[in-house]
């Protein structure tokens, strides 16, 4: 109910993403220190991408430190 199909994100897998987009999920899989290959890695980068509008609203909605209110 809702939501889209499963591997609805799987048609913009690897070779036609962008090579930033590529090199930003590159660094931040390493920087989790996972290691995924082949098809795994594919699916997750589908994945990835899919929730990068929701993560980047939510980012941009996040209140800085330097923005917080004193107590």
């Amino acid at each position: 109910m809702g939501g889209p199909p499963p591997g609805a994100g799987l048609s913009a897998m690897t070779p036609d993403a962008p090579a930033d987009l590529r090199a930003r999920f590159d660094a931040e899989v390493a920087a989790a220190g996972l290691a995924v290959t082949g098809r795994d890695r594919d699916l997750l980068f589908a994945m990835w991408q899919e929730h990068l509008p929701q993560r980047e609203a939510l980012r941009a909605a996040a209140v800085a430190p330097e923005e917080e209110p004193w107590p």
